[in-house]
């Protein structure tokens, strides 16, 4: 079996495995936190993703510019690509760190009208540790897309499911313990700096991956942003609509009313998911087959019977939420969500 056909087979494991797992630890959480605090967690979430915006697409372009590279064997040109594109998150995590320090100044006049004084003190200590997070993740998260880029996507797979087991039984008996929403943040925290030095050994020793720094070519940043703005876009797009909501509730309203708007936005995550495993591990043999210049009718085959497959899968889990997802929401977390 391929590594494509492998990497799907697991990758829907994992989703699974996921689904399963949040049905069964959300109510726990919830629990264990209380709806308020479980709120609030979900609020501090979404205000840092909008900081992972600065991302600006790069672990995409990685995937995308590393596959044409490799496709035409110039070695020396993804090396000097792989080196800018690490000075530039050099640079963005600068200035994640300088926003993140603007917005932690304000946090108490942003939700001056919902939070307590307890919930905002709260919420700045996980803010920070989230905002140290996101600093190390993005560019950490660059030694991932390497490996799409390398057509290497059984190893990822199976340690994003190792990751989420180990920190499945982490969060259980940490809050079994006692353990509140700050201990949530420092687990994520140390998972991601786990899989970041994994990953980064797999690229450097197996992979033979390497970075150049020697050259700085103009011409690198403008194929880099021509590439990466639309991804970025996207994201934006993307990131409004799925962390706006939760955002101006947590402004205007209460952290009980963010803790239930959250559980429906994390049914549509879930759902979503299904979509992006196959899309996600097209990119590398998308990239590699225009850089080869073949036949355009043969492109778009490829891309119909993907999109063939997307649409089954999505269209078969939403039928079945349409006719089961009230039941299946009061069965899950209580009539109390039925929002």
């Amino acid at each position: 079996m391929s590594q494509l056909k492998k990497a799907a087979v697991i990758s829907y494991l994992n989703i699974a495995l996921v689904n399963v797992v949040g049905i069964v630890l959300t109510p726990f959480i919830i629990s264990a936190l209380g709806t308020s605090e479980y709120g609030l967690y979900s609020l501090i979430g979404s205000l840092i993703a909008y900081l992972a915006l600065l991302d600006l697409g790069l672990n995409n372009t990685i995937v995308r510019f590393v596959s044409k590279y490799r496709a035409e064997n110039d070695k020396k040109a993804e090396q000097n690509f792989l080196g800018t594109v690490m000075l530039i998150y050099l640079f963005i995590s600068f200035v994640l760190l300088f926003m993140g320090a603007l917005l932690y100044l304000n946090i108490e006049t942003i939700f001056a009208k919902s939070l307590l004084s307890s919930q905002i003190a709260d919420a700045k200590k996980m803010f920070l540790i989230l905002l140290f997070n996101i600093a190390i993740a993005l560019p950490g998260g660059s030694f991932m897309a390497i490996c799409t880029a390398y057509q290497q996507y059984v190893f990822p797979k199976i340690l994003t499911i190792v990751r989420y087991l180990l920190r499945t039984v982490t969060v259980l008996a940490v809050l079994s313990l006692g353990g509140k929403s700050i201990s949530l943040v420092i687990i994520d925290t140390v998972f991601t700096v786990g899989v970041i030095m994994i990953t980064f050994y797999y690229c450097f020793k197996i992979l033979g991956v390497r970075f150049s720094f020697k050259e700085r070519n103009k011409v690198v940043y403008r194929e880099i942003f021509s590439y990466s703005i639309w991804i970025f876009i996207l994201a934006l797009v993307m990131s409004f609509q799925w962390n706006a909501g939760q955002l101006i509730l947590g402004m205007h309203v209460n952290t009980i009313v963010v803790a239930i708007f959250s559980v429906g936005l994390m049914l549509g995550g879930y759902f979503g998911a299904f979509a992006g495993v196959i899309n996600t591990m097209l990119l590398p043999k998308a990239a590699q087959m225009i850089a080869e210049k073949q036949d355009s009718e043969e492109i778009s085959n490829t891309m119909i019977a993907v999109g063939r497959v997307n649409a089954f899968v999505s269209l078969f889990i939403l039928s079945a939420f349409l006719f089961l997802g009230q039941e299946f929401i009061n069965l899950w977390v209580g009539d109390s969500f039925k929002e």
